[in-house]
């Protein structure tokens, strides 16, 4: 079979960018299966998926990959959201199918009364380095 281009990998990813718009915060890993059994619960936290819409750069047709342009900030949490290590992006705001999920490149710990933050260049989707 053969391998995709440059330019078919970025335009596969400017539709993930599309379809996955919606970034969920995990304390372990989703698996490919797209649990949501460890991400964040909603119900009395002041947590909610964040819309990436605008917030990321199109896909790099050498790099392949897209990037957090705008700072992410969530929050305050009202409960402890524990020690976040994965991100994911779904199709829905609530619900729905994962499109993707990796590590954060740094866990961070949110208790009551805190943001978690992502700060621009800190998260990105695409091919692995």
């Amino acid at each position: 079979m053969a391998g995709l281009s440059l330019y078919a990998h970025k335009i596969v990813g400017d539709q993930i960018l599309t379809m996955g718009r919606w970034l969920a915060l995990h304390t372990a890993d989703p698996t490919d299966a797209g649990s949501m059994a460890s991400e964040v619960p909603t119900s009395g936290t002041n947590y909610g998926r964040i819309d990436l819409q605008g917030k990321m750069s199109p896909f790099d047709i050498v790099s392949g990959r897209s990037t957090l342009i705008s700072d992410l900030n969530v929050g305050p949490a009202f409960i402890d959201w524990g020690l976040l290590t994965w991100a994911s992006t779904w199709d829905a705001q609530t619900g729905g199918n994962m499109i993707t999920s990796g590590p954060l490149q740094t866990a961070q710990d949110v208790p009551a009364g805190k943001q978690f933050q992502l700060l621009a260049g800190q998260f990105s989707i695409g091919k692995t380095p």
